[in-house]
């Protein structure tokens, strides 16, 4: 059998196109593997998605620094005080949710979302001219119906169904 140049050619070209390929493949997993460790670092840094509710302890602290909130204030520390309640019902909600009996739990959360509600509701008619004395508390109570009008709308489209 007589080698012509011709083929030897176009196995040096296949041989060529497999070895671009495989370094191709090389640099995709390279590329792949940097980007997957990337997205570990910042999932390691990121804590899990908050529960509904998280943060708001935050915005309470926050906001009683800024109102001047003491305990001179009946109003205001009445208020601190409905917003810690609250709180509290907001981690019970959240707790709820994801405990793993999904229909008694979903039944349990929506009567909490429901308090909740109802709650906000009462410090909203209870302290009218809260944004005039402390606009703070009040974006607080705002936010926590911001909150509770959300997670109604969550819940009644079922998002949190198994």
């Amino acid at each position: 059998m007589k080698i012509h140049p011709d083929q030897i050619r176009a196995t040096e070209q296949e041989q060529a196109r497999a070895r671009r390929a495989a370094e191709a493949d090389a640099g995709f997993g390279d590329l792949l593997a940097r980007e997957v460790g990337k997205t570990r670092e910042q999932d390691a840094a990121q804590p899990a998605a908050p529960p509904p509710g998280a943060g708001l302890s935050t915005m309470v602290l926050a906001a009683q620094a800024a109102a001047g909130v003491g305990e001179n204030t009946d109003s205001g520390q009445s208020v601190m005080d409905s917003l810690d309640t609250l709180m509290n019902e907001w981690e019970e909600y959240a707790a709820r949710l994801q405990e793993p009996s999904a229909s008694l739990n979903l039944r349990q959360a929506n009567g909490v979302l429901e308090h909740i509600e109802r709650g906000v509701a009462s410090i909203k008619d209870r302290y009218p001219g809260l944004g005039d004395e402390a606009p703070g508390l009040q974006a607080v109570v705002d936010e926590m119906e911001i909150l509770a009008v959300t997670e109604r709308i969550k819940f009644n489209r079922g998002d949190y169904l198994a």
